[in-house]
């Protein structure tokens, strides 16, 4: 089987696995931005059109920017996570690629070990998919640490 494939399916059993509050903000309510947010998160759907995708991923990224601007490091990474697999899904390897690295930096900010190592994840997932092997194979062994 293709390494391209494997990754990929790899990658889309990271996204299919729900992401958890963290403790701190268990019990704080949710921003009207976060409420949105998680509204649109929920319409995610990577069998969709490429028309219906694009909407999809400009709406996600708008609502990253504003996130980011609001402090909700974990929730923008999270928008990022999923823009950045649609442009991959488009066959835009580069846009996809800028998009998990700054998913990445998104989610150091806000400490979340699942999303950094769900970025880190996509981001060498994208890295294989250039052909690139030894830039893909230091971003799968940062993928350890």
């Amino acid at each position: 089987m293709d390494p391209r494939r494997v990754l990929f399916l790899l990658l889309c059993l990271l996204i299919a696995v729900p992401v958890v509050a963290q403790e701190e903000d268990a019990g704080k309510p949710d921003s009207p931005l976060v409420q949105r947010t998680r509204e649109h998160l929920k319409t995610y759907d990577a069998r969709r059109d490429r028309e219906a995708n694009a909407a999809w991923r400009s709406r996600a990224l708008a609502l990253a920017d504003s996130l980011e601007a609001d402090g909700e490091h974990g929730m923008a990474s999270q928008c990022l996570e999923r823009a950045g697999i649609l442009h991959y899904f488009a066959g835009d390897l580069d846009a996809a690629l800028a998009v998990w690295e700054r998913g990445l930096a998104a989610a150091r900010l806000s400490d979340d070990d699942r999303r950094i190592a769900a970025l880190l994840n996509a981001r060498a997932s994208g890295i294989s998919a250039t052909g690139d092997n030894e830039a893909a194979l230091a971003a799968h062994f940062e993928t350890l640490e």
